[in-house]
This record gives C-alpha cells, structure tokens and sequence, in this order.
C-alpha cells in the first residue's frame, strides 16, 4: 500500500538522531520563559518552516537533485516533522537568544556567524548519521546558507516585532 507520507521502514540512527534532536529543541522552547507576543512566534515559526521546505523543495529534488535527506529520497513523515517542529524551534530559539542578547552594530553579524557555526556544526552531525545524503553539496555550502539564514530571521523578528506593536497600539485606542 502507498502512503502519502510513509513512516520509516527502519528506525536506524539518522531516525533516532531527528526524534532526539526534535524532543531537545521542543523541549527548550517549551520550557523557556515566554519573551515574544504570538504573532512574532507565528512569523519566526512560518518563516523557518517555508524556508526549509523551500529551499529543500528546490535544491534536493531534479534537476538540482544535489542531496537526499534521509534514507529514502522520497518524502516520509519524520521529513515533514523535520521541516515544521525541528527547524523552526532552532529559529525560535536563535531569535529568543537575539532578543536576550539585544546584540548591535557589528555584534549582530558576530551572532548570525555564531548561530551559523552551531547550526553547521548541528548539520555535520545530522550528515555523519546519515540524516543528509550529500550528491553533488558540500557541508562547507551550509555555513554561508545559515548565514543569511540567521541574518533573514533577525529581519523577520524585526518586522514581526513592528507588526506587533502596531497592532498593540491599535487594539489600545
């Protein structure tokens, strides 16, 4: 019978290595100290899952085809967790970091490159278990990727931010 979105036919290690990464960072989303108003959680999370999906959806597939993301080149539910409760929490959580932070000027390029380098770092880890199967990309792409990345999501908690102040001060008068 073919499913839409299968479950894995194997639990090997690059299985286990998203379901653990995955209860991680929920976990430290949920249990962190509420700092943004709903709709700026909206717009990191909506923000961090389209752009994962797309670029994946773009670069991994024909006729680029330049990896495959876990065993089966085909899309299975632990992918579809990936993209919306796994990359966006780590977006969320860079953000939540940004804004306990409040870096400026040039230490807001030291943060993106620092968030960059954990993300890659991360990847690296998720290649060697097997959760990336490179073709013709190389891990050393990732960096400059997470790079504009993180530099995008300071934009985005940026406009989320202004979004949801007008619309504080709208509901006030």
């Amino acid at each position: 019978m073919n499913k839409l979105l299968p479950l894995p036919n194997d639990y090997d290690i690059n299985e286990w290595f998203v379901l653990g990464s995955l209860a991680l960072v929920m976990t430290l989303t949920l249990a962190l100290p509420k700092r943004f108003a709903k709709i700026e959680i909206y717009y990191i999370w909506l923000f961090n899952a389209f752009l994962s999906l797309t670029v994946d959806l773009i670069i991994a597939v024909p006729p680029y085809d330049m990896y495959d993301i876990s065993d089966n080149p085909s899309m299975e539910l632990i992918d579809l967790l990936t993209y919306f409760l796994l990359y966006p929490p780590a977006g969320y959580l860079a953000m939540y970091a940004y804004d306990l932070w409040k870096p400026h000027g040039y230490r807001v390029l030291g943060f993106v490159i620092l968030c960059a380098l954990v993300s890659w770092g991360l990847e690296f880890l998720a290649w060697k278990t097997g959760v990336f199967r490179y073709k013709t990309w190389r891990i050393e792409y990732s960096v400059l990727v997470y790079i504009a990345v993180y530099a995008l999501n300071v934009r985005v908690l940026q406009f989320a931010r202004r979004h949801s102040k007008k619309e504080a001060l709208r509901v006030e008068t």
